[in-house]
C-alpha cells in the first residue's frame, strides 16, 4: 500500500469546534497552517467543499478523528491456527460485540507479532459503531477530503507522549460532549469513551461532581483491568488534555483521591520534544491532530 503523501491535513472532528492542521512531512516536518473553527462552519454551508479552500488550506489528503461512546478497544489474545487467519478471528469476535450491543460496528487491529507465546498472537483492536464512522466518512466527503485514515486519538496522542514519559501511563482527553480515557501500557492500549463532557461541566456544580467521580471510576475500572494483566507494571504517569481540562480541575479531584496515585503532566510539557511547532500553538487543544500527522509514516490501513 502507498505511504501517505508529504502534504497531509489532520483534522479533529469536535461537535463543538474542529481543530485543523495542514503539514508538509517531507523533506522536513513542518506545520503549515492550523486553526480552530466552530463545528456549525462545516454543517450549515451548501458549499461544503469550497470551505478549506476558503480558510486557505490546499492539500485534500487528509486523516480525521473524534471522540464517540461507541468506541471499543480491546488487546485480543488469539489462538494462531493454520485454518483460520487472525482477521477472521478478529471478526468473529466483533460479531460478539455486535450482539453483545446490538450495534454494527466497524474494525481495524494490528498484531503485536512481537509477543507470540503458549501458541497465542496479540492484536490491539479498536471497533466503532459503523453508523457513526460512516456519518463522518460522510462529512470528509461533503467536505472533497481525499481520506486517507480514520485516527483512533489514543493511539495518536500516544506517538507524542512516548517521547516524553515510558509506558504505562494513561491518558484523559475531555471534549465538548465526550470524554475518552486511555492506559497505554508497554504493549496493550486499554480505551473508554465517556458520553459526557464540557456540557456536564458547565451546567452546575452537581453535575460536575457527578461528572468527576463517574471519571474517576472509569479510571479505576480500566487501572483494574490493566493491573489483571499486567500485576507486576504500575501506572504512575498520566495527560490530561483537551478543551474540558479548562473547566474541570480534574488534577485536584484525582489528588482528592488517594486510590489514585499518578503523577500528571500537560501536553505543553512535549513541545520540546517535537521539532518546527509554532509558539503559539496551544498542543492542550491540538495534540489529537498532531499526533495523527506523526503518526501517519505508518501505512494505511495500519492503527
Amino acid at each position: 500500500m502507498a505511504l501517505f503523501s508529504k502534504r497531509l491535513l489532520s483534522i479533529d472532528m469536535g461537535n463543538h469546534s474542529v481543530k485543523i492542521i495542514e503539514a508538509q512531512r517531507k523533506p522536513d516536518f513542518r506545520i503549515l497552517k492550523y486553526g480552530i473553527y466552530p463545528a456549525e462552519l462545516f454543517t450549515k454551508s451548501s458549499r461544503k467543499y469550497r470551505i478549506l479552500k476558503g480558510l486557505g488550506y490546499r492539500t485534500r489528503d487528509s486523516i480525521i478523528s473524534f471522540h464517540h461512546h461507541s468506541l471499543l478497544m480491546r488487546t485480543l489474545s488469539l489462538p494462531i491456527s493454520r485454518d483460520v487467519s487472525a482477521h477472521e478471528l478478529i471478526q468473529e469476535i466483533i460479531r460478539e460485540y455486535e450482539i453483545d450491543f446490538k450495534e454494527d460496528f466497524d474494525f481495524g487491529y494490528s498484531l503485536i507479532s512481537t509477543h507470540i507465546d503458549f501458541g497465542y498472537i496479540r492484536a490491539t483492536t479498536a471497533a466503532l459503531a459503523k453508523r457513526i464512522n460512516r456519518m463522518y466518512i460522510q462529512k470528509a466527503d461533503d467536505l472533497g477530503l481525499r481520506l486517507k485514515s480514520i485516527a483512533v486519538q489514543v493511539c495518536s496522542v500516544q506517538k507524542i507522549v512516548d517521547k516524553y514519559i515510558k509506558p504505562p501511563y494513561i491518558l484523559i482527553d475531555i471534549g465538548h460532549s465526550n470524554t475518552t480515557i486511555g492506559v497505554i501500557g508497554t504493549v496493550d492500549i486499554m480505551a473508554k469513551v465517556l458520553d459526557k463532557g464540557v456540557i456536564q461541566i458547565k451546567n452546575d456544580y452537581k453535575d460536575s461532581k457527578q461528572f468527576s467521580k463517574e471519571l474517576i471510576t472509569t479510571c479505576h475500572n480500566l487501572l483494574d483491568a490493566f493491573y489483571h494483566i499486567y500485576p507486576n507494571e504500575a501506572v504512575t504517569q498520566g495527560i490530561i488534555y483537551g478543551g474540558g481540562s479548562y473547566f474541570l480541575n480534574a488534577k485536584k479531584s484525582f489528588c482528592e483521591n488517594k486510590d489514585v496515585s499518578i503523577n500528571w503532566h500537560e501536553p505543553q510539557e512535549f513541545r520540546h520534544f517535537i521539532e518546527n511547532i509554532p509558539e503559539d500553538m496551544d498542543l492542550n487543544l491540538f495534540i489529537n491532530c498532531l499526533g495523527s500527522i506523526l503518526k501517519s509514516d505508518v501505512r494505511e490501513g495500519e492503527m
